[in-house]
Parts: structure tokens; C-alpha cells; sequence
């Protein structure tokens, strides 16, 4: 009788250090997943201030007045300037 309580006992012991050997593996994979959670979440709000950036700027230039270019000319005759050394 004695054997067969021993017997239990060291089998009870086993499968509770099995136990707790997967929960501090799921632990482990759980701290993983919320710093890869936690990583993505950054990237995606990098990714979304990037294309908030683009769109303001295609947005500025979609919306700027052409810009006018000086197409009349001089009137004034270019004259070269006087030697005065002599």
C-alpha cells in the first residue's frame, strides 16, 4: 500500500511540474506576442504620420496657383558699361 501511495504521489508531482513548466512557457510566449503587439503598434503609427505627412503635402500642392513665369520682356536696351579706365 505504501508503494502505491509513493507511486501516486511522485506521479502527481511529475505532472504538476509539467504544469508549471507550460505555464511558464505560455507566460514566455504571451510577454513575446505583447512586445511584438507593442512593435507593430509603433510601426503603424510611424506608417500613418508618414502618409498623413504625404497626403498634406500632395494635398499643398494639388491646391497651390501655378506659379506665374515672367514672360515679357525688357523694354530697356542692355547697354555695356563704360570703360573709365584709362
Amino acid at each position: 500500500m505504501q508503494g502505491l501511495l509513493q507511486d501516486m504521489q511522485d506521479k502527481f508531482q511529475s505532472m504538476t511540474e509539467q504544469i508549471i513548466s507550460r505555464i511558464d512557457d505560455m507566460g514566455h510566449r504571451i510577454d513575446e506576442l505583447e512586445t511584438n503587439i507593442s512593435e507593430l503598434m509603433q510601426q503603424s503609427e510611424a506608417a500613418d504620420e508618414t502618409t498623413q505627412v504625404t497626403d498634406q503635402h500632395m494635398h499643398q500642392q494639388q491646391h497651390q496657383p501655378p506659379q506665374a513665369v515672367n514672360t515679357v520682356e525688357s523694354t530697356t536696351p542692355m547697354v555695356a558699361p563704360a570703360n573709365t579706365s584709362q
